[in-house]
């Protein structure tokens, strides 16, 4: 899997006419390989605010092109989408021909369409995992902003309220997994630091990552647990976060690493002192 499959997913999102935007047909979003999130639905700011009429975001940061590549995160999906995201200002990706030059423009400063969500993905993404790479003595050659890192979506659309998300999650599988979770462990092999190649970082609770590979294992995408869940609490030094292990069956050489924070962490990862253990002890 690769860059050009969202780069055609994006197009013919910009090609949707005006009032497919706020329907709930089951018929028409078919050619995306992906059902029609309105039938959720999955909303933005409030009722009737389809989460399909903002510019979706199935990855953000490193391009694919000649950059370096230093780290691969899996996340849940875009938050909430700005105005600026809306299909009306959108539709042209703002002069670029397509969403992977858009993007790269956007993560090398070189535009500033976008500000809140390098913001994002620069401070609690790539910083915190290149700053643990770095305290950790990994050689990253100077390659180490969000150009240098890949953050992918399980699933693309823009929500203001997770709680639907499963439900979507549910009916999407197979997208999922081909175009999500392929998507990076594809790129995971383009990774140049030692630690981090064939290694993907999953953004997830570990319940909620259970829950998706045994919804998987019902479509026969098998995988396996190396390090379990509740490995974590002999282990992490502040209490506030947890790790688990997995392997896909279908690609044998990447190692998945789901790592969460509870509580006051957020949508960030552990603190410092758990990341450190889990860099250097599962990952």
């Amino acid at each position: 899997m690769n860059y050009n499959y969202w780069n055609d997913f994006i197009d013919k999102w910009k090609k949707m006419s005006p009032s497919q935007f706020t329907s709930t047909s089951q018929n028409f979003y078919k050619q995306f390989g992906w059902t029609n999130p309105n039938m959720i639905p999955l909303l933005n700011f409030g009722i009737q605010d389809y989460s399909l009429k903002y510019l979706p975001e199935p990855w953000w940061g490193n391009s694919g092109s000649n950059i370096i590549l230093n780290s691969v995160v899996v996340n849940f999906n875009p938050g909430q989408a700005e105005c600026i995201k809306l299909h009306n200002f959108s539709h042209n990706l703002y002069g670029f021909n397509d969403f992977m030059s858009f993007v790269n423009s956007e993560s090398l400063g070189l535009t500033t369409f976008f500000p809140n969500t390098n913001r994002w993905h620069k401070r609690n993404r790539s910083t915190r995992v290149f700053n643990t790479l770095k305290r950790l003595k990994t050689n990253l050659n100077g390659h180490e902003d969000l150009q240098n890192h890949l953050s992918i979506e399980l699933i693309p659309w823009h929500t203001t309220n997770v709680r639907k998300i499963g439900l979507y999650i549910k009916g999407n599988l197979n997208a999922i997994f081909d175009n999500s979770l392929s998507f990076a462990a594809d790129q995971s092999r383009r990774i140049q630091n030692s630690l981090l190649n064939r290694k993907v970082i999953v953004r997830m609770s570990g319940n909620v990552t259970l829950d998706l590979l045994n919804q998987l294992g019902t479509i026969n995408i098998q995988s396996n647990i190396i390090i379990p869940q509740d490995y974590t609490k002999n282990h992490l030094l502040n209490g506030i976060g947890g790790y688990m292990k997995f392997k896909f069956n279908k690609f044998q050489d990447v190692d998945f690493i789901c790592i969460w924070g509870t509580g006051r962490t957020g949508n960030d990862f552990p603190p410092n002192q758990d990341m450190d253990w889990i860099f250097q002890n599962i990952i």
